[in-house]
């Protein structure tokens, strides 16, 4: 009931209700106007009846409306699950780091090797220690010409 009716016809009942009120503050006004006379009072009954059934159906629907969960519980639910993942991101972080730091430690040997293999490796070559040595010549004397360049238009 809660689930099907309450939820599918709350807003319809409600508005019933207030229609229900509407019409039986339009037939008293009728009659305080007198337009309708105090003989026949059925029509007025007939309006507190119809007023009163919609509001029993509205009372019994609201009945079987679910409760609204509190909008501080709501919070403190909300809280509760974000440290939660933020505990857990932390426990993550820390087991990362342990990994990483073994990682680091355990292969450092080897990163080492793998270093000196290559710098060996690259010095070994007569062709990279001429381009190297001609490349590092070659800015040693643009150096000194600019040099002399600036040293030149100072004097002047």
């Amino acid at each position: 009931m809660s689930h099907h009716f309450t939820e599918g016809y709350a807003n319809t009942v409600t508005g019933l209700a207030y229609f229900g009120a509407a019409i039986l503050i339009i037939i008293i006004g009728v009659r305080g106007l007198k337009f309708i006379p105090a003989t026949r009072p059925s029509l007025i009954l007939g309006a507190i009846f119809l007023e009163g059934a919609m509001l029993a159906l509205m009372a019994f629907t609201l009945l079987y409306t679910q409760e609204e969960e509190r909008m501080d519980r709501m919070l403190k639910k909300m809280e509760d699950a974000n440290r939660n993942q933020l505990d857990t991101l932390e426990d993550v972080s820390k087991d990362m780091h342990k990994v990483a730091v073994a990682l680091v430690e355990g292969n450092s040997e080897m990163i080492k090797q793998k270093v000196n293999q290559a710098v060996s490796d690259y010095l070994s070559d007569e062709k990279n220690i001429q381009g190297e040595l001609a490349r590092e010549i070659g800015d040693i004397v643009l150096k000194a010409i600019g040099s002399g360049v600036i040293s030149q238009a100072k004097k002047n």
